[in-house]
């Protein structure tokens, strides 16, 4: 990379944003599941009326297109998605009640209806965006977009920093050469936003402190057992547990669950070798592998027989997806792998 400067080939910030929409939903969906057992499934409503969540989630899928048509800025656009995959997170919560003609709720394969399109989301975003190379306009729309942001206080040291990177492989012309200079202006905002970019880029500024310590490659282990043990507990699960398949007249579903929780237990173990051997950014990339493995597959199999199994599971890989992600942006090395962008 010449002169240190990065290099993108796909849009890190989109996919970024559609990773916030994705794992909003998936969290919604466990905690509402959660609170509905520990709640005893209670209703809203009366007198024959029952609101039934779905609805919530329509009305903030709603506000999250608002949001986007009204305020500018990629902060909105980030908030946008949180808001809107809290909803659709409600809205695909309901779907049993849409494919029986009985509306149950409790129609069991709908827990795996509903990560088969989390997966099927996932990697059709996934593939869209990061496959398909940057062209000439959306590389100087990105700048743009920053350059926006720079003027709402938006802007932060990492959003800077990727806007020019990916002025770096556009072609030389008048227009990119000005966002380029503009890019390296100093913010020309301020109010709520700029003090809100201000505070973010101090927690930024301390969790690189923080990842530059010895003790950070203890973290790393820490958070690298963590995960273990939560693999190896379903894997126990699946294969002592004697009515897996059975319930679905499959035991194909078994091994195929079988197979996937120990296929991410040694994509983890590798992480650890690489952690060892003191590549911590391989071993955060490999590390991030492995939960998106657990979360967006292992969990599809755990949820349709165990959900408390599943519940407790996902809670603590939705809490490592965070923890890496924080990682990753202080310590952007770790994830400058293309498949990793």
């Amino acid at each position: 990379m010449a002169g240190g400067q990065r290099h993108y080939t796909g849009d890190r910030a989109a996919l970024g944003r559609f990773e916030a929409f994705l794992f909003s939903a998936i969290a919604t969906v466990v905690l509402v599941r959660a609170f509905l057992i520990v709640t005893g499934y209670p209703k809203v409503g009366g007198h024959g009326l029952h609101v039934a969540h779905v609805l919530w989630g329509g009305l903030l899928m709603g506000a999250a297109i608002a949001i986007v048509m009204v305020y500018p800025g990629s902060r909105w656009r980030h908030r946008a998605a949180i808001i809107g995959g809290i909803g659709f997170g409600l809205f695909i919560d309901e779907v049993g009640k849409f494919l029986t003609s009985s509306v149950n709720y409790f129609y069991k394969p709908a827990i795996a209806i509903i990560y088969v399109v989390f997966i099927a989301f996932y990697l059709s975003v996934r593939e869209l965006v990061m496959r398909s190379p940057l062209t000439q306009p959306q590389r100087l729309a990105i700048a743009s977009t920053a350059l926006a942001d720079l003027s709402l206080g938006q802007l932060g040291s990492g959003g800077r920093e990727y806007a020019l990177g990916v002025l770096a492989d556009a072609e030389p012309d008048v227009l990119g050469e000005h966002l380029r200079s503009a890019l390296l202006c100093e913010p020309l905002s301020t109010g709520t936003e700029a003090r809100l970019t201000v505070w973010r880029e101090k927690l930024v500024e301390r969790a690189r402190g923080l990842l530059g310590h010895p003790l950070a490659h203890v973290g790393v282990y820490a958070v690298i057992v963590v995960q273990l043990v939560v693999v190896i507990g379903q894997l126990a699960v699946l294969l002592i547990h004697p009515t897996l398949g059975a319930s679905t007249g499959s035991h194909t579903t078994m091994r195929v669950a079988e197979v996937v929780t120990a296929a991410s237990g040694a994509y983890t173990l590798f992480g650890l070798a690489r952690a060892v051997r003191g590549d911590r950014a391989g071993a955060l990339r490999v590390l991030f592998r492995s939960v998106l493995i657990t979360v967006l597959v292992t969990q599809t199999f755990v949820f349709a027989e165990y959900q408390a199994l599943g519940v407790v599971g996902l809670v603590v890989d939705l809490g490592l997806f965070g923890l890496l992600r924080v990682a990753g942006e202080a310590s952007p090395d770790a994830f400058l792998d293309p498949e990793m962008a």
